[in-house]
């Protein structure tokens, strides 16, 4: 039987059993081994393995993120070298547009990073409220299985079209899966009514200053 590359990866690891990964969840992936020895977030060894096992959750993603997010909403958010979608191209000629078939990785990036953000800045409202109860733990600080919900249902439903349209698993419904993907790529190409505000833009803006270097 051939091997998937999540099995060659898996296997290249050597330190990450499949049913372990699984059974607990992106956050001990991240941060633990089989054999509790720690693994650093930010290593390519990590990268890839989040890549190939995590890529189709944008709140998996999101949270992994977090870790490496600052705190401070002025700074821009530090390179995201996770592999995402494998075979993606990294870029597109034809930006000007929003077709599925244009899809690229710095899409993906802004995406996440644009999440990353709403995410931050909900929480941060939500702190200062005087109605909201007291804050609880952070919710990157808690596994995902235990904290909110790090994406809104419109973000993640963009997210899945992309991925099940790209790894061709999009057996019904491919007309409304390539509708909310070129929903998706209006938005973060800042295309018509994008809807992002000014402060998003200029947050995108400065991260991609940042990551000219990567």
């Amino acid at each position: 039987m051939a091997k998937t590359r999540h099995d060659v990866v898996v296997k290249k690891v050597g330190c990450l059993d499949k049913s372990d990964v699984w059974r607990s969840n992106v956050g001990n992936l991240a941060v633990h081994t089989h054999h509790t020895h720690t693994t650093d977030i930010r290593s390519p060894v990590t990268h890839t393995v989040v890549g190939v096992l995590c890529c189709a959750s944008l709140g998996d993603l999101v949270w992994l993120c977090l870790q490496q997010a600052p705190p401070d909403l002025r700074q821009p958010q530090p390179y995201y070298a996770f592999s995402l979608f494998d075979g993606l191209q990294f870029s597109s000629a034809r930006m000007d547009g929003w077709n599925p078939e244009t899809l690229c990785h710095l899409d993906l990036l802004a995406y996440l990073a644009a999440t990353v953000y709403c995410q931050q800045v909900a929480a941060k409202k939500t702190t200062h409220s005087l109605s909201a109860p007291p804050p609880g733990p952070p919710p990157a600080t808690l596994p995902t299985i235990l904290s909110p919900a790090l994406c809104t249902p419109e973000q993640g439903e963009c997210w899945g079209a992309a991925h099940t349209l790209f790894t061709n698993r999009a057996h019904h419904n491919l007309g409304k899966l390539r509708m909310t993907l070129q929903r998706g790529l209006e938005v973060i190409r800042a295309h018509g009514n994008h809807g992002i505000n000014l402060p998003l833009m200029a947050h995108l803006a400065q991260c991609f200053t940042q990551w000219v270097g990567h």
